[in-house]
């Protein structure tokens, strides 16, 4: 990160970083989901592929029933298959909320 950015939006970005490292460590405790390090974005880009669904199924399925929403990888390309993509920039309580939902979509 540049040093010359006004401290108000280092600190967002530093509040954001770390919204990023919880949804990765959070993801990765959840079983058929895997989550790698964010690097240069707040997205994350789950790998879905031991859930058996496809990532538009599995991204429907989740807003049908559990009122969270994701972006297929499909959306992505081909080679985007077996991915959905998250935000990690919400609240915190937002982010709280949806994990919990996800784990319980996917347990």
């Amino acid at each position: 990160m540049a040093e010359d950015y006004r401290p108000e939006v280092k600190e967002m970005w530093i509040d954001w970083e770390k919204r990023c490292e919880f949804v990765v460590d959070e993801i990765n405790k959840i079983p058929k989901l895997s989550c790698p390090p964010i690097e240069g974005a707040f997205y994350a880009w789950i790998d879905i592929s031991e859930t058996g669904e496809t990532s538009e199924a599995l991204v429907r399925r989740l807003l049908e029933e559990k009122h969270i929403a994701f972006v297929p990888g499909s959306a992505f390309g081909a080679t985007g298959e077996g991915y959905m993509r998250m935000t990690c920039v919400k609240s915190w309580d937002d982010l709280h909320a949806g994990l919990v939902r996800l784990k319980d979509g996917i347990s």
